[in-house]
């Protein structure tokens, strides 16, 4: 579902790169990247110590921006289509702007990313069905409570057992 939501917001990404930027914040049509970055910017100081819902603050790249306040006196900026995106607001105007373009010119490595993320756990999932119904290595010691023996079934000494002792009994004090 995230894959096809993330297709989906390629689908409709618009172009900002170069001169092509543009961003709506707090309703004015913006086309200079560090102003548009410093409005973002003393927006989210005014968040400082605010809890609750994010703060919507304009549009970009076809997708809405959102400010969200965060726990530790700092917001993120949520870009969100059909799933949301995390952007960082930093210290510099442009940072904050390069942030967010990142966060969008970024879906294509993200669904890649996604793609193989899928492909393994298909082929895990494929590995571990033919582990379904097989016997448990240590079932006789699950079922009957009793501690697994020392060392595995390596009958290697345990960490209380002088090597030698017999596995499975516990040295006293005095043995140790």
């Amino acid at each position: 579902m995230r894959l096809a939501n993330l297709r989906q917001d390629i689908a409709i990404r618009q172009d900002m790169s170069g001169d092509n930027f543009h961003i709506e914040v707090d309703g004015q049509t913006i086309n200079n990247r560090g102003i548009a970055g410093e409005l973002i910017v003393r927006r989210a100081a005014k968040l400082q110590g605010c809890f609750g819902d994010d703060v919507r603050i304009g549009r970009f790249g076809g997708f809405d921006l959102f400010l969200r306040p965060a726990l530790n006196g700092n917001a993120e900026i949520v870009v969100r289509g059909k799933n949301s995106y995390s952007a960082r607001v930093t210290d510099t105007a442009l940072g904050t702007i390069r942030s967010v373009e990142s966060t969008i010119q970024g879906f294509e490595e993200r669904a890649t990313k996604m793609e193989a993320d899928v492909l393994d756990c298909r082929k895990r999932a494929k590995e571990l069905e033919g582990k379904i119904g097989a016997p448990f290595e240590h079932e006789k010691q699950a079922v009957s409570g009793a501690d697994p023996p020392p060392g595995g079934d390596r009958g290697e000494a345990g960490p209380d057992q002088k090597p030698g002792s017999q596995p499975g009994r516990r040295r006293t004090r005095r043995e140790q």
